[in-house]
């Protein structure tokens, strides 16, 4: 379980709830963090968000055109914004539902 994502000389370290590291990966190679949950990390590089497990290891990519703006995620679910909706996705990106705001 992911408690906390930390960034450190140029790594990203997953922290567990004891706070004892899980994992760690070059931030250069995950992207720019955007936000982690419990369950996965969603990072941005070169125009496509990806999102890793608590080991640093890829489940899915998509590209930022396909879904828009992250707002964030929660649990297994990943929010998104775009063209006046919000999308709910799972984490390989399939959509939930939707709903214009």
């Amino acid at each position: 379980m992911i408690i906390d994502v930390v960034e450190k000389n140029q790594r990203y370290v997953v922290l567990d709830e004891h706070l004892k590291k899980i994992s760690e990966k070059w931030t250069n190679e995950m992207g720019d963090l955007q936000g982690f949950s419990s369950e996965a990390i969603v990072c941005k590089k070169n125009d496509r968000y990806f999102v890793y497990d608590e080991d640093c290891r890829k489940i899915s990519e998509v590209w930022v055109s396909e879904k828009g703006r992250f707002k964030h995620i929660v649990a297994d679910y990943i929010v998104c914004h775009k063209n006046d909706k919000v999308y709910v996705y799972d984490l390989y990106f399939k959509e939930i539902a939707n709903q214009w705001i």
